[in-house]
Order: C-alpha cells, then sequence, then structure tokens
C-alpha cells in the first residue's frame, strides 16, 4: 500500500501514526503504521490477499481525497 501526502508543495509534510483495517474474507485485522514524508509505502505480511484495505477507519485523520 502507498500512502501519499499531496498538500501543496510548500506546505510541510506530516509525520503521524495511522490505522490501516485489511479484511481478507471474513477476517479483518488492523495494523499501526506511520505516515512520515511525501510517500510512504507499507508491505504487511499476510495470508492471503486482502478484499480491502481502509485508511483510517476511524476517521481520525483530516483528509481529502482518497483512493
Amino acid at each position: 500500500m502507498t500512502v501519499r501526502q499531496t498538500q501543496d508543495p510548500t506546505w510541510p509534510r506530516f509525520q503521524m501514526p495511522a490505522e490501516l483495517l485489511v479484511t481478507s474474507g471474513d477476517q479483518r485485522v488492523r495494523h499501526q503504521v506511520l505516515l512520515e514524508g511525501s510517500e510512504t509505502v507499507f508491505e504487511l505480511p499476510l495470508p492471503r490477499a486482502p478484499s480491502s484495505v481502509t485508511l483510517d477507519p476511524g476517521g481520525w485523520i483530516l483528509k481529502g481525497d482518497v483512493r
């Protein structure tokens, strides 16, 4: 998974903890991650391919476009 901070290039990039909710079949697992810099890439050990991944499922982080 790749998370990009895409605000105005003159603004600083944030460093913050975040949560990922990974769903695979009927299993849901939460992972704590650290977002830092303009782009952060995560590789998570999973038993099989996820059906969905949700960044910040609790809605704590102020964010715009999430794709």
